[in-house]
């Protein structure tokens, strides 16, 4: 009797991981089949990518006598999350990699939890891609979730989609994005979830959700919180789900000549612990490197680098923000964005680093606790200078209509170690003026170099390039009462177009979150000759009427190379570029523009895809 009260005990108490384990075998046998959709081509970044919800491609091998398993998964990078993707109660393990029907491979996790709880964004980005369910969709209801490098979450088996949210809405991480369901090919309700770095193939998330494991997290994360507290809209949620309240960010229209678009957009949060004062000025200083380009401080990828600046050589101890200036070299391209310490990394681009050639570009960025932060997507050697910083005195910023000061093809190649004043008149500032934003583009050069720009008379800025058809980059250089002055190294001829001037008089600029207002990506419809309206929207921390934005413009080429222009919507497309991109090569410059009824124009003289993030607003 004794004997069979103790089996009986024995088996009560295995019980509950028995059913466990069932569960698991059946999303085991779901997700197998998900695993037999084809792969697809989609572009949906710069790289190619496979389409969500397929199986993407894996590495076989002969089988040898010892083994019978015929394939292999793909070792990859641990992608960082600021958010875990599924409301507690919940339960997973690593099944990335178990063999599959067809000789293919998991490619995911499975997160298993009661049907209508919440499911989130894990980093902030831009839903692409959509999957509704229907008979033959395995997937179900789906997102695809797809960050500034071109790294997206795939999202499966939803019971349903968070209202308000369609394609080409930016969330935030935590933001709620649905519910989890056993739509599609599922047995049981749970979240099927991939990650694929940059758009290429799968890698194992496991470790990527254990470091944020919530599953036994059941409260709202803080964005969730924080839009829930802003918006003015509501929706329902599934019957099941246990919150009843779904939250919804603001939505604007976007509008061009030929087609009307419209964009999803919630506020970007506010940078920690900074608020918009427009009495600060930008007192530009004799440049100061805070991260230099070596081995020893290289940034790793998806792993962010902490940078002291308060009271670096001679710097401010209590600037709230600094302007820097960005070079850096990889061997394989990389997204780094440079961000407030303290709040996750938004989903936008400072600098894009192709392999191999030296990327130039500058950010204004909020400072926190004597700190500010860079993170990058791949491997990087970069130097970070700081060239100006946020105080009660200095000066302000004055978008102007882009002015090409200098174009050497319509006058004379410059020679080797040729030295050239722009005075400021022809930069059209005053003498007053502490510096200006402009974009140089250097054209066949005699060989590779250096082109030396400098305040006349002051320290130089040098900017190498490599010998190809065409480099451009933007800056924030000083001047002084003499003007600017270049000279290059080697023989060639340079383009100079100047954006904005700062001076004395001229409207305070401040830094925000850095939020993504527009991605053609997302529409598949590349920037062309046609005016593009891009919208504000919300902008947390700005004022209510911004009348001038700085905008981080990451420009894609394609076959042909192409010429960006932004302007005021109200007023005439300017002749010069802000921004040009050689085929099949990308590149960030970073602009300011006046804003007029909450929006700027782009356009284009080819096809080129664009992504404009906003940093700062006036």
């Amino acid at each position: 009797m004794l004997a069979n009260q103790s089996r009986r005990s024995h088996q009560q108490v295995r019980a509950p991981f028995i059913v466990v384990r069932r569960r698991r075998l059946r999303v085991g046998l779901v997700c197998s089949l998900l695993a037999m959709v084809s792969s697809l081509a989609v572009v949906t970044g710069v790289t190619p990518s496979v389409d969500a919800g397929a199986a993407g491609p894996t590495t076989t091998k002969k089988a040898n006598k010892k083994s019978t398993n015929t394939t292999t998964t793909v070792a990859g990078p641990t992608i960082v999350l600021a958010q875990f993707p599924v409301q507690g109660m919940c339960d997973f393990v690593d099944s990335y990699g178990a063999s599959r029907s067809g000789g293919r491979s998991h490619e995911g996790v499975d997160i298993i939890a009661k049907k209508g709880l919440n499911i989130y964004a894990v980093n902030d980005g831009t839903l692409t891609k959509r999957y509704v369910d229907r008979v033959g969709q395995l997937a179900g209801n789906g997102w695809r979730l797809t960050t500034a490098d071109g790294t997206y979450y795939f999202y499966a088996h939803m019971s349903a989609f968070a209202d308000g949210l369609s394609v080409g809405s930016t969330v935030v991480a935590g933001q709620i994005i649905g519910y989890i369901g056993a739509s599609g090919n599922a047995g049981t309700p749970h979240l099927h979830f991939e990650i694929h770095p940059q758009g290429g193939r799968p890698i194992n998330p496991t470790q990527s959700v254990i470091a944020v494991n919530g599953c036994k997290t059941t409260d709202l994360p803080a964005a969730a919180i924080a839009l829930s507290s802003t918006t003015t809209l509501t929706g329902t949620a599934p019957p099941t789900s246990p919150t009843t309240t779904t939250t919804v960010p603001a939505t604007t229209t976007t509008t061009t000549t030929t087609t009307t678009t419209t964009t999803t957009a919630p506020p970007s949060p506010a940078v920690p612990g900074l608020s918009y004062d427009p009495a600060l000025r930008w007192h530009f200083i004799t440049p100061v490197a805070v991260l230099t380009a070596s081995s020893a401080s290289a940034l790793k990828p998806t792993v962010t680098k902490k940078i002291k600046v308060a009271g670096v050589n001679g710097l401010s101890k209590t600037a709230a923000a600094v302007v820097v200036r960005i070079s850096a070299t990889s061997k394989q391209p990389a997204s780094i964005v440079v961000h407030p310490c303290g709040a996750p990394v938004p989903a936008a681009t400072s600098l894009t680093v192709e392999a191999g050639p030296m990327a130039i570009g500058y950010a204004t960025v909020a400072v926190t606790e004597g700190q500010i932060c860079a993170t990058s997507t791949g491997a990087a050697q970069a130097r970070i200078t700081v060239v100006a910083q946020l105080e009660s005195a200095g000066a302000g910023a004055l978008p102007v209509a882009t002015h090409r000061v200098i174009d050497t093809r319509t006058t004379k190649r410059l020679a080797a170690n040729q030295l050239v004043t722009l005075t400021p008149e022809m930069l059209g500032a005053s003498a007053d003026s502490q510096a200006l934003t402009a974009t140089f583009t250097v054209i066949d050069p005699a060989s590779a170099g250096t082109l030396l720009i400098t305040p006349c008379g002051g320290s130089e800025v040098k900017a190498p390039f490599v010998a190809s058809r065409m480099t451009s980059f933007s800056m924030v250089v000083r001047m002084n009462s003499t003007g600017l002055c270049l000279k290059p190294t080697v023989a060639m001829n340079v383009l100079v177009d100047v954006t904005t001037v700062w001076r004395q008089d001229a409207p305070g600029v401040f830094p925000i979150t850095a939020t993504r207002r527009f991605d053609s990506r997302t529409l598949n419809v590349p920037l062309g000759a046609a005016p593009t309206p891009v919208v504000l929207g919300p902008l947390a921390g700005a004022p209510a009427n911004v009348t001038a934005a700085q905008v981080s413009l990451t420009l894609i080429g394609g076959a042909n190379g192409a010429s960006v222009f932004m302007w005021p919507c109200a007023r005439p497309r300017p002749e010069g570029s802000i921004a040009v991109v050689t085929p099949n090569r990308q590149a960030t410059f970073s602009i300011m523009t006046n804003i007029a009824d909450g929006r700027f124009c782009l356009a284009s003289n080819a096809p080129v895809h664009v992504l404009a993030d906003i940093v700062a607003v006036g």
